[in-house]
């Protein structure tokens, strides 16, 4: 940040609330509403914490926020958040921070080649655990817990963290990207712990929100070891300025919106005005009229079942908290088995495109002639199938990728196998270099002989990657300016850090989302869809109606069948919906025929709402959802190929399926038994 003179001293601008969107939306606004593009000095503080310590955020500015940065080839607010703390790797040591602090200091290296312009010079977290001199080896964070946690009467002094160094960055560079924030602080109270952070300088867009994201998991960590609740979060900053994006850039203008929508509806006073900052004690809940534990989205326990716990959402926040309401409002429906959600006339959509695309498929399965459906926009488009499993690409991977008599069925060459058809998700990729190197193995695995097949098909104007999903090309962190070549390396880094064993040794589907997650270029979306694949085979026996994450697609979905979420995050509404099918099947009079007595899994309501948003778009153009998008790419073009299906043998009913097809084609009752078809 460069220097700039200020003609006047300016009093502090103070920002307090209860929502970290909102914090950061008034310092947004406060600059854009105001003369030039500084606050100087500025005293932020974040309170309103949940009992698991984790932040309010308000979905749509979050959403809006990380798809500007993505547009603008900034980091996004989960990664700027890890660089103060790697929240991800607290989740893969279930707890156990000496865990932490040994997976942080072995994966290091890998976290700063991904981007090593800007973590060259290091990361906030690291130098809280690895200083380079002081007790405990330089970890700074184990010195404060183990002094705190071992005796009573602890001066309040002792504990701090620095992250600057004079030795290492009092340098006469015209700008120097770290650190800026140079010290933080825990104190304990008796309303829990309060976090204070200090910073010289501060960027407003591209990392303020992600800053604060990162004290507040930082403080929840803290707190945890502490055994206490995490009280507040206050930031002090010398001078926060508006770079990477100029105040009259007309990109700003779907986040401002967001940020102003969020602000008139904060319970905290309207506009941007500074909002003086009480004491720890006289904000925390005891100092107030007691909340309920249930009544606040954020506190509210799962239900038994459900898929995704309070902290298990923290985890996803890339996914927002809730659907966002559409941009053009469509007609509520109260029904009142769904309330208090609110539903439009999208999700009835929702569940006859679902019985009718089912029914599509078992009237391909019976060897019926073309047209399938009466159904003018399945007739014309292309859809998934409503379980995910009986897609073509699913189909393939399932019987020619995992249960290969002639390929090794060891956990690593099984994963291997999976990773390296998922990466590029194309059945001719696959038997493309199939054909050219021989059996895919990871024993006769060459990185040189793979590059070259692919390379060449690229040259001669082939394409080796899916449409269905786009693939980061990962070369921040590996270093190659060709995708596949990044791929390939990430598939050699997941090998070798033996991720197959992690995966067989895991407990549930969320714990193997989060080591996938770990790695580079995996999102959210990509983890889920891996361990969903990766559970087709022996490698893993989760559920599938333990875990959920909504994709981009799923997301306008949910957006355009419920007007009013109630509250209820989007896993939540993708678990009702999973429970309530057999149900409002019935409501609608839908004959929904299952797969051989296996229900709708929560990945399979997940795909059917991304399969609705496209199926709105025509059938209910004006309900529009995230995107905006108004039309439906790929038609539908029939092939008479008789279907071969094939699924994984632990489900159980391959067998019933080959028994009922000796009698004729088969279909299922609603109570699981086969039953032939006349």
């Amino acid at each position: 940040m460069t220097k700039r003179r200020a003609m006047v001293a300016q009093p502090p601008v103070v920002i307090d609330d209860t929502n970290l969107s909102s914090a950061w939306a008034r310092l947004l606004l406060r600059v854009l509403d105001g003369a030039g593009t500084e606050v100087a000095p500025l005293v932020l503080s974040i309170s309103g914490f949940n009992q698991n310590g984790k932040a309010a955020e308000d979905p749509a500015v979050r959403g809006a926020l990380d798809d500007l940065l993505t547009r603008k080839g900034r980091v996004n607010v989960e990664d700027v958040a890890f660089t103060i703390f790697p929240e991800r790797i607290w989740k893969m040591s279930r707890g156990d921070r000496k865990r932490l602090f040994a997976l942080y200091c072995e994966t290091l290296p890998r976290w700063k080649a991904i981007n090593r312009t800007a973590n060259g010079r290091g990361l906030y977290f690291e130098r809280m655990v690895m200083y380079g001199r002081g007790p405990c080896d330089g970890n700074q964070l184990e010195w404060i817990l183990s002094q705190f946690n071992s005796r009573k009467g602890v001066r309040r002094s002792m504990l701090q963290a620095a992250t600057f160094d004079p030795g290492r960055d009092h340098v006469a560079s015209a700008q120097l990207g770290f650190p800026c924030l140079d010290h933080v602080s825990f104190v304990p109270t008796r309303a829990g712990l309060v976090v204070n952070a200090s910073y010289a300088t501060q960027q407003i867009f591209d990392k303020a929100y992600g800053n604060y994201l990162g004290l507040a998991r930082l403080g929840a960590f803290m707190a945890e070891e502490m055994s206490m609740p995490l009280a507040r979060v206050n930031v002090m900053v010398g001078v926060a300025k508006l770079e990477r994006v100029k105040k009259s850039d007309s990109a700003l203008m779907l986040l401002v919106a967001a940020a102003r929508a969020l602000l008139s509806r904060s319970t905290n006073p309207d506009g941007h005005a500074p909002v003086p900052i009480a004491t720890a004690e006289a904000t925390s809940p005891s100092a107030k009229s007691p909340r309920v534990r249930g009544t606040h989205p954020q506190d509210r326990a799962p239900k038994a079942g459900s898929s995704v716990s309070n902290a298990s959402w923290q985890m996803d926040m890339h996914a927002p908290d809730r659907p966002p309401a559409p941009a053009t409002v469509a007609k509520s429906i109260f029904l009142r088995h769904l309330a208090p959600a609110k539903v439009s006339e999208v999700y009835n959509s929702y569940w006859r495109f679902a019985a009718e695309r089912q029914a599509v498929f078992f009237r391909r399965v019976r060897g019926e002639p073309p047209p399938w459906t009466d159904d003018p926009v399945l007739a014309i488009y292309k859809f998934t199938n409503a379980y995910r499993a009986s897609d073509r690409v699913s189909q393939y991977l399932i019987r020619h990728v995992i249960y290969r008599d002639d390929l090794p069925k060891s956990p690593g060459e099984v994963f291997f196998r999976v990773l390296l058809f998922k990466l590029f998700n194309k059945v001719e990729t696959w038997e493309l270099l199939e054909r050219s190197v021989g059996p895919l193995t990871f024993e006769d695995y060459s990185f040189a002989a793979y590059d070259s097949v692919l390379t060449r098909a690229l040259q001669t104007g082939g394409r080796i990657y899916s449409a269905a999903y786009i693939m980061p090309p990962g070369t921040r962190a590996f270093g190659h300016s060709a995708k596949h070549q990044n791929h390939l390396l990430l598939l050699e880094l997941m090998m070798s850090d033996q991720l197959a064993d992690r995966l067989a040794s895991t407990r549930t589907m969320q714990e193997g989302f989060e080591q996938l997650r770990a790695y580079p270029t995996i999102g959210d979306f990509l983890a889920y869809q891996f361990i969903t694949d990766i559970n087709y085979s022996e490698l893993t026996n989760f559920s599938e109606m333990e875990f959920v994450v909504p994709g981009p697609g799923a997301r306008d979905g949910l957006r355009k069948c419920f007007s009013d979420p109630g509250g209820l995050n989007e896993p939540e509404i993708i678990q009702m919906v999973a429970d309530l099918q057999e149900r409002e099947f019935q409501r609608l009079e839908l004959d929904f025929e299952t797969l051989w007595g296996r229900r709708l899994q929560l990945i399979d309501c997940q795909n059917l709402f991304c399969e609705v948003d496209k199926y709105a778009r025509v059938a209910h153009p004006e309900i529009s959802g995230r995107t905006g998008r108004t039309r439906i790419k790929q038609k539908f073009v029939p092939t008479s190929e008789p279907m071969k299906l094939y699924y994984p043998p632990k489900w159980d009913f391959n067998q019933r399926i080959r028994e009922a097809a000796m009698r004729g084609p088969v279909a299922c009752d609603p109570e699981g038994g086969v039953r032939e078809l006349r």
